[in-house]
C-alpha cells in the first residue's frame, strides 16, 4: 500500500456520536402519563402521546408497551391521585366509617371512569391505597372488631 495510503483515505466525516442504548433522555414516565392524562379517553393512543409530548413513538414505547398499558397507567395515575384525596373523617364511628369509605370508593371509581375497562382493578393496591386500608382496617379494630370482622366489612364495602 505504498504511495497509494494518502488516496485510500478518506476524508474526515464530521463526528455523529453513536446512539447508547439505554433510557431515553428526552421524555420520563410522569410525562408520559402528564400527557395521557390530558387526552381525552377515547384519544388515548402511543401516537397521541408521542405527538403531544412532541416525541418518536418508540420514545413513548420505551416506557409503555401498548395502548392497553397506557390506559392502566392512566387509570392507575387518577385511582391513587383520587385515593390520596380521600377525607375520611377522624372521628367518626365505625358506621360513619364504612358510608365514608363507600363513597370514597364509588367517586374514585367513577373517577377512573372508562379507563376500568381495560384495567384489573386489583392492580392499584398502591402504596396510597394499602395506607388508605390500613387505617380503616386499624380503625375498626379500635371501635371493637376483630381482625377477621374488620377484613370482612372492608371486603364488603370493597365488593359493593
Amino acid at each position: 500500500m505504498a504511495g497509494g495510503s494518502d488516496d485510500a483515505q478518506e476524508a474526515p466525516v464530521d463526528h455523529v456520536p453513536q446512539r447508547r442504548l439505554g433510557r431515553r433522555p428526552t421524555i420520563n414516565l410522569d410525562m408520559i402519563v402528564g400527557a395521557a392524562r390530558a387526552l381525552p379517553p377515547q384519544d388515548l393512543s402511543i401516537r397521541a402521546v408521542a405527538a403531544a409530548l412532541g416525541v418518536d413513538r418508540k420514545s413513548v414505547h420505551y416506557y409503555v408497551k401498548d395502548r392497553a398499558g397506557l390506559q392502566e397507567l392512566v387509570a392507575i395515575d387518577v385511582f391513587e391521585a383520587q385515593i390520596r384525596g380521600w377525607d375520611i373523617p377522624r372521628d367518626a364511628d365505625w358506621r360513619e366509617l364504612l358510608r365514608a369509605v363507600a363513597y370514597a370508593m364509588r367517586s374514585t371509581l367513577s373517577a377512573v371512569g372508562s379507563l376500568l375497562t381495560y384495567t384489573d382493578i386489583q392492580a392499584f393496591a398502591g402504596i396510597d391505597g394499602l395506607r388508605a386500608t390500613e387505617d380503616m382496617l386499624q380503625r375498626l379494630i379500635a371501635a371493637g372488631f376483630t381482625v377477621e370482622e374488620a377484613g370482612l366489612a372492608y371486603k364488603f364495602v370493597s365488593d359493593l
